[in-house]
């Protein structure tokens, strides 16, 4: 019976002879978040389920900050997986491959990222307080800079 934890170990070391040392390191940070993702490492690698790798980009997007960080991730853990179908450790049908990209795709869509800049208070008065006095060719300047401060800071 072969555990979850000598399976990451195997997968690394297969890993080692065919990637760049800084590639296997990558990966290897990648099964140490995955291990920290089911908890327990000491159980049979028949326990783990599709749904587990199905699971796992929700898992990364609500645990880590970066969108990038987390994708990462998630390909070194589907590239574990695709080993782990190789070796005939799990079990990976088409249905759970859809299941599989509607989770990622849902996980690591773009929507509701995009949060407005807001200028802070302070900023604003300093501008304010600038525009006037700034160097121009025609009286005029400052007035439309002021303005435009104004529209900017509304």
């Amino acid at each position: 019976m072969t555990t979850i934890q000598q399976a990451f170990e195997e997968y690394i070391s297969q890993l080692r002879n065919s990637k760049s040392a800084n590639t296997a390191r990558t990966y290897q940070d990648s099964l140490e978040v995955f291990a920290e993702y089911l908890g327990d490492t000491t159980g049979s690698i028949n326990e783990l389920s599709a749904q587990k790798f199905i699971e796992f980009p929700a898992w990364l997007v609500g645990h880590y900050n970066s969108r990038q960080s987390a994708m990462l991730r998630d390909t070194s853990i589907k590239s574990f997986r695709r080993w782990l179908q190789h070796k005939r450790y799990i079990q990976w049908t088409s249905e759970d491959d859809a299941d599989y990209a509607y989770a990622k795709e849902n996980a690591f869509s773009k929507h509701g990222e995009y949060k407005p800049k807001v200028v802070s208070h302070f900023d604003i008065l300093k501008a304010i307080e600038f525009v006037p006095e700034m160097d121009t060719f025609y009286p005029i300047e400052r007035t439309r800079n002021v303005a435009i401060i104004y529209l900017l800071a509304s």
